[in-house]
Order: structure tokens, then sequence, then C-alpha cells
């Protein structure tokens, strides 16, 4: 059997990606909103109006029906109230949203394995190694199956299927298509459509603030072995790297005082406390 590469191997991967998606969560349309769901959504009064959009940035009380309950989430609020404008609490447009955000993901993978992390083999006894051609790791390469595999099993495994039928945590979902995204934008230096991912993530879910941390992290691994063999040489090229970790951190700043002045005082005593998250 002959494989067939190219953009036609990519094509008809995304077309499998997606029937396998499709397949597998199809029965999960008519999934109504349970626990959180119903506090967040169904409940909500803030997502019902499009108009309510301003203050998703800006009141903590907005994310949910309860006072004990804050957080600043204003990303995740815009999809809720763009769900709630098409259906109603009809759950059918919010799972149809959640599948086109899992296989975005799932592309996103493929994409960021293909080409920046299927890249290097790692030297046999301290020993550098020339890196893998870069013929490797293009629509034509050898990585572009490895990196099928991994997004099928990122896209179908049992694990991944809360956030996709369970909508209240769709806040996982989206943030992990704008975490990948910026992560992909800074591996290739595109600080401007990175940082405003990143921004995005961070309006989403608060681990986000954690990119700079993983961006380092790949940078290291996945170095180029044969320029850097060993961690004093790698030590030694650090300023290639002060123009985007100073970026993400600074954002990562910003995003901790934005939340010091718009949630309340008393939730940082309250974290820890029974029931509140």
């Amino acid at each position: 059997m002959t494989i067939p590469a190219g953009r036609k191997f990519t094509y008809l991967f995304l077309a499998l990606l997606a029937l396998g998606i499709g397949v597998s969560y199809s029965n999960g349309f008519g999934i109504g909103f349970y626990f959180d769901d119903i506090y967040g959504i169904a409940k909500n009064p803030a997502i019902r109006s499009l108009q309510n959009i301003p203050c998703f940035f800006v009141d903590p009380h907005a994310i949910w029906t309860e006072p004990t309950q804050v957080d600043l989430r204003p990303v995740l609020l815009f999809t809720y109230a763009v769900n709630y404008a098409i259906s109603d609490v009809q759950p059918w447009s919010y799972h149809a949203l959640n599948l086109i955000l899992h296989f975005i993901a799932s592309v996103l993978v493929f994409i960021i394995v293909r080409d920046h992390i299927w890249r290097f083999e790692f030297p046999h006894r301290g020993e550098p190694v020339e890196p893998s051609p870069a013929s490797e790791r293009d629509a034509n390469g050898a990585a572009c199956i490895p990196a099928a595999a991994a997004a099928l099993f990122f896209a179908l495994a049992p694990l991944n299927s809360q956030p996709i039928n369970y909508i209240w945590a769709r806040s996982a979902l989206l943030c992990v298509i704008l975490y990948l995204g910026a992560f992909l934008a800074f591996v290739r230096s595109r600080w401007i459509i990175g940082s405003v991912l990143f921004v995005l993530a961070l309006l989403t879910k608060a681990i986000a603030i954690t990119l700079p941390v993983i961006f380092l992290v790949h940078d290291f691994v996945y170095r180029d072995r044969s320029r850097y063999p060993v961690f004093k040489s790698y030590l030694g090229d650090w300023r290639r790297l002060v123009g985007p970790l100073l970026l993400l951190g600074a954002l990562d700043l910003a995003y901790i005082g934005y939340r010091q002045i718009f949630l309340p005082e008393w939730t940082a005593q309250a974290r820890q406390s029974s029931g509140v998250t």
C-alpha cells in the first residue's frame, strides 16, 4: 500500500481526523446541562445578551450565578454568549462548537509534532548528533506519520471526552487551542500573533500562565544538539531567548495585575475553602 505524500496526505489526514471526531462524538449532541453547566450557562443571565460582552472583562461575578464563585474568563463567556444567541439553552450548538474546537486543537497537535517535536535525535552517550533534515519536517517528510498518529490519539483518546461532552469544561478545550497556537507562533518567531493568542488564552483559563516555562523547556529539550551539545554551550547563547521570554513574562505580569484589580480581595483568602474553586 502506497501512502500519499505532500498536501494530498495532509488533506486526507484532515478528512480522516474530522470523520473520526464526528463519528466518535456524534452521540453527544443531546447531552444537556449538568453540574456547573447549570449555574454557569443555563441559569446565567450574563450570557443571555451579546451586549453584556464588555462586562465579561471587568465583572468577575458574570461567570456564575452564585456570589461565592468568581473569576475572569471573558473569552470563555463570549463563546457561551454566542451559543446562547444561536440556540438559547438547546445544547446542540454548544456541542457543535466544542467539536470544531477539538478538531482545531488536534490539527495544532499534528503541526507541532510534525514541525517542532519530531525533529532531533537524542545523543548517544553524550555524543552530539546532527539534526534531522528539514525535509523530514514538512508536508512531504517522514514526520507526517508520527504526527498524524499523535493527533489521532489526542483526538480520540477517551480521556478527552470530558471537555467535549461536558460543556462547562470548554475552558480547557478553548485554552488548549489558544495555548498551542501561541506556542507555535512563538516557536516560529511570530511575536505579534503569538502575543495576541497568549492574551486570549490567559483570558480563557489561568493555567495559560505557564506558557513561558513550556516555551523554554521546549527550546532546551529540542535544541540543535550539533550546535549546543552540552548545557554550557546552550547557556552561552542565552541572549536569543531574552526577547520572547521578556515578552511572555510581561504579559503574565499584566494578567496578574489585571486579576488583582478586578477580583474581590476576599478571593485570595477563600480560594482554598470547601466548595470554592
